[in-house]
């Protein structure tokens, strides 16, 4: 989706401090000191007029004194843990947990999450069927090719150059 945005000629924010690997083959795009949002959270303001890829559980930490149009990436639940389980397995690393636990542990992370974003008076909020977009503009699109999936180049399509950064 990152790469999608930056096509469609929106500024990202990111550090590059985790370029591309064999799990995410396009980088990750990620912007390590938000991570401290809950400490900090005058940072979001670096990112104004910026896409940040923010990931779910800090999303609950966005200020509410800002505006957000938010997109949220919806894929499986299920397939979400096994692409997880497969990244652990590459770096020899084994799960912590049963697979049926997470699955339904991220669900109910998932339902709740989106219930907060949809609650909120400073969200905007785009959800994105990742299986539909990958289905639509190649599996790149949303990381099936972790999941064994052929590749295919994803190109972004008139709508996204709208854009949904913080603003």
């Amino acid at each position: 989706m990152m790469q999608m945005l930056r096509a469609g000629g929106l500024d990202l924010m990111h550090d590059g401090q985790r370029g591309a690997d064999e799990d995410n083959l396009e980088g990750y795009w990620e912007w390590e000191a938000l991570k401290s949002l809950k400490k900090n959270p005058r940072l979001i303001e670096q990112a104004e007029g910026k896409v940040i890829k923010v990931i779910s559980a800090l999303l609950g930490q966005l200020p509410p004194r800002h505006r957000y149009r938010i997109v949220f990436m919806l894929r499986p639940v299920a397939e979400v843990v096994d692409s997880q389980w497969a990244m652990l397995a590459r770096q020899g690393q084994n799960p912590r947990s049963e697979r049926a636990h997470l699955i339904q542990t991220q669900q109910t992370h998932l339902d709740q999450t989106l219930a907060q974003l949809r609650q909120r008076s400073d969200v905007e909020l785009l959800e994105i069927d990742c299986p539909a977009l990958a289905r639509q503009r190649g599996s790149a699109a949303c990381g099936a090719e972790k999941m064994g999936r052929p590749r295919r180049a994803a190109r972004p399509r008139p709508w996204l150059s709208l854009g949904f950064p913080p603003g």
